[in-house]
């Protein structure tokens, strides 16, 4: 998997994807944010493209922009859920 997180400059949340992965076990490379199939940790779901996943990571603002054809397995619900006014998505857990 081709996974980005922020990085520059380091940031708590984000620093620690390389180790949840790692810590599950996750086949995975670093990646440009544009090349990468999944963005994981920290407030960066605002940069998520369709398709692209977005695991553990949520949103800093409510004003962030929200691709909802992304892929999102887990994220700060509550933010998510007042952006888009709906909470049918959360319950669409990957089998």
């Amino acid at each position: 998997m081709k996974l980005w997180w922020y990085n520059n400059p380091p940031n708590y949340g984000d620093i620690l994807t390389p180790y949840i992965m790692a810590h599950y076990g996750f086949r995975f490379e670093y990646s440009e944010r544009n090349k990468a199939d999944a963005l994981c940790v920290g407030s960066i779901a605002k940069w998520a493209r369709p398709g692209m996943m977005g695991l553990g990571s949520g949103f800093i603002d409510t004003a962030d922009p929200v691709c909802r054809d992304a892929d999102y397995r887990f994220v700060r619900v509550m933010v998510l859920t007042a952006k888009w006014g709906d909470q049918d998505w959360i319950y669409k857990w990957p089998q």
